[in-house]
C-alpha cells in the first residue's frame, strides 16, 4: 500500500505520464493488493494470513456443518441419495490460469482443510451452454461442495440454489447490481435451506474500505429513488474507475481518520461552491428587483392637460349639441310616412319651406 500511495503522489505532481501510469491502474491494483499481493506482483510472498486464508478457513468450517445435511428431490419429495450443502464464492480476480492465480490457491487451501479436492469446482470449466448445465446440475446433485466463480459467468441464469448454504464475497463489484446479482444466487425461492449465510472477506487498511463504502452509498441512493422517497435533492457519485487523490491517500494511509477528514475536506469544498455560487446570483439579480420594485412602487404623475385641446374639444361638443337640438331629418321622416292621406298631408307640411325643419312646429 505504501508503494500505492506513492505511485499516487507521482501521479498527482505530474512526474509519469499518463500512457505510464494514471488512476485507473491505481485502484485496478489496489483492488487486487486486497485480495492477494501476488495479483500486483507474483514475486511478493504475502507472510500472515491472507483474505484467501480466511476464506478457506470459513469455506472448511461451513463444510463440516453442512456436510451431513439431507435434501429432498423437489418433482417426487424423496430424499437425495448424496447428502451435503453448497457453497458459492465469488471472485473477480485471479481466475484459473496456467501460473498462480487466487482460484488454485483456494482450492489448494481447502484440500488442506478437509474439503475434498474433487468437490471444490471452478465456473471456469464450462466451456459452453451444456458443459455449464452439466455443472449446475452437479451442484443441484450434492456432487460438489463448493462452486467458485465472477459475477459475470455465475450470475444470471445459475439456477443452483437448491443446496445453496452459505455464499462468500472476495472482493467488491463497482455496481450494487452486480451484488444483487450474486446474492440473487442464494436468496431465491426454491433454496431448500431454512436459513442461508453471506459474508463478505475484507483486507484491512486497503481498498475494500472504499469499494464497500461506495456501493453502501449508491445502494441507498437507488433504494430512496425505487421507494420515490428522497431525503435528499442531490447526489454526488464516483465513476466505475474514478478515484480522486485525497482518498487514494487516505486509503493507503492506513488511519480511518484520514479518510473521514479527506471525505469532509470534499463536503466543506462542495458547499463553498455553492455558497460562491449563491452570491454571484444573487447579485446579478439585485439590480433587476430594484428596477422591478422602482417601476411598480412609485406611479408615474399624469400629463398637464392641454388648454387649446381642451378649448378645441368643447366646440366640438358643442357643435355636436346644436345638431342633437336640430329637428329630425326630412329624409327620415318622409320614409316614415305611409300611404294614407293624413300622413301624406302631414310628410308634405314638414317638407314645407324648402325642406328647412319647422322649428315651433316640431316644438
Amino acid at each position: 500500500m505504501q508503494d500505492i500511495g506513492n505511485r499516487i503522489g507521482a501521479i498527482q505532481q505530474r512526474l509519469v505520464a499518463s500512457e505510464e501510469d494514471n488512476m485507473f491502474k491505481v485502484s485496478s491494483d489496489g483492488r487486487k493488493a486486497a485480495v492477494d499481493m501476488r495479483l500486483v506482483d507474483p514475486a511478493l510472498f504475502q507472510h500472515g494470513p491472507t483474505k484467501i486464508t480466511a476464506t478457506a478457513e470459513l469455506l472448511a468450517s461451513v463444510y463440516e456443518e453442512f456436510k451431513d445435511r439431507i435434501y429432498t428431490d423437489p418433482s417426487t419429495g424423496e430424499p437425495d441419495p448424496v447428502p451435503g450443502a453448497l457453497q458459492l464464492v465469488f471472485c473477480a480476480f485471479g481466475t484459473p490460469s496456467e501460473k498462480w492465480n487466487v482460484y488454485g490457491e483456494l482450492k489448494d487451501q481447502l484440500r488442506r482443510r478437509g474439503v475434498p479436492e474433487h468437490m471444490v469446482r471452478f465456473i471456469h470449466e464450462a466451456k459452453n451452454d451444456n458443459e455449464k448445465g452439466r455443472l449446475f446440475a452437479a451442484a443441484r446433485s450434492g456432487q460438489m461442495a463448493v462452486l467458485v466463480g465472477s459475477t459475470s459467468k455465475m450470475g444470471v441464469g445459475t439456477n443452483i440454489q437448491k443446496r445453496a448454504v452459505h455464499l462468500v464475497d472476495m472482493d467488491a463489484p463497482w455496481r450494487p447490481a452486480d451484488v444483487e446479482q450474486r446474492h440473487g444466487r442464494i436468496l431465491r425461492q426454491g433454496n431448500q435451506n431454512p436459513e442461508v449465510r453471506i459474508s463478505q472477506v475484507v483486507t484491512k487498511e486497503s481498498f475494500d474500505s472504499f469499494m464497500w463504502q461506495g456501493l453502501e452509498r449508491k445502494s441507498r441512493f437507488i433504494n430512496q429513488i425505487m421507494r420515490g422517497r428522497l431525503d435528499v435533492r442531490e447526489i454526488e457519485d464516483i465513476g466505475d474507475n474514478t478515484l480522486n487523490f485525497a482518498q487514494a491517500k487516505a486509503i493507503t494511509s492506513g488511519n480511518p481518520l484520514v479518510l473521514e477528514k479527506a471525505v469532509a475536506d470534499q463536503e466543506l469544498a462542495r458547499l463553498s461552491r455553492l455558497d460562491r455560487a449563491y452570491n454571484r446570483n444573487l447579485v446579478a439579480v439585485k439590480p433587476h428587483q430594484t428596477r422591478r420594485t422602482s417601476r411598480s412602487g412609485r406611479r408615474s404623475p399624469r400629463p398637464a392637460p392641454d388648454p387649446r385641446r381642451r378649448r378645441t374639444d368643447s366646440g366640438h361638443h358643442r357643435g355636436r349639441l346644436q345638431s342633437h337640438h336640430r329637428g329630425p331629418n326630412p329624409r327620415q321622416q318622409a320614409r316614415r310616412c305611409g300611404s294614407k292621406s293624413s300622413q301624406l298631408q302631414s310628410c308634405s307640411t314638414l317638407l314645407g319651406n324648402g325642406g328647412s325643419s319647422d322649428r315651433s312646429h316640431l316644438t
